[in-house]
């Protein structure tokens, strides 16, 4: 089950520049499952770009995103949001936009 945060505030202006953006809570166990296959991604895919922004400080951002629950990912600019696996995040880096 993903955990619904129901905090609001303005979107704010902040630069998204990578290929994957994760927003988490430091304490979610399945954020940090997130991160784990993060990190073999790029193990395997070096140059692939990676930001991770960390609820609620970035709760504007992950608004302005339309990602309201943890883990949630930018992958290309589409939302995603629960565990993917490394396999679902190659599939998402290698779909077309």
């Amino acid at each position: 089950m993903n955990v619904v945060l129901f905090l609001l505030g303005d979107p704010i202006s902040m630069t998204v520049n990578a290929d994957i953006v994760l927003f988490r809570i430091p304490l979610c166990g399945k954020c940090k499952q997130v991160v784990a296959n993060l990190a073999q991604v790029k193990k395997d895919r070096p140059a692939v770009k990676v930001q991770i922004f960390t609820l609620p400080d970035h709760i504007g951002l992950a608004q302005k995103n339309g990602l309201l629950t943890v883990p949630a990912l930018l992958i290309k600019g589409k939302p995603y949001k629960g565990v993917l696996s490394t396999q679902e995040i190659f599939s998402a880096l290698d779909a077309p936009i």
